[in-house]
């Protein structure tokens, strides 16, 4: 459940293998059946551990918020220590 001001943090430790495009993404759930969809910047690869930040802004009224977290290369992403805060 989504409470509080409308900006989410999201930071997440990511590592990248043969070609994989990693990325993030928010589907939010707004008042009235309307969803929210909005995506990070590609992320670069890494083939060692690094950490990614984004910011999303929520529209006003969200009840609930997904985070996913993307791969839309042909390797592989490995995702570790997911974070969310305001």
């Amino acid at each position: 459940r989504v409470t509080g001001p409308p900006t989410l943090r999201i930071e997440v430790r990511y590592k990248t293998a043969s070609g994989a495009k990693p990325s993030l993404s928010l589907i939010a759930e707004v008042p009235g059946g309307e969803r929210q969809y909005d995506n990070s910047p590609a992320l670069p690869p890494s083939e060692t551990w690094s950490t990614a930040s984004w910011t999303a802004t929520t529209k006003p009224g969200v009840t609930e918020a997904r985070i996913f977290l993307r791969n839309s290369g042909v390797g592989t992403v490995w995702y570790d220590d997911l974070r969310v805060s305001r």
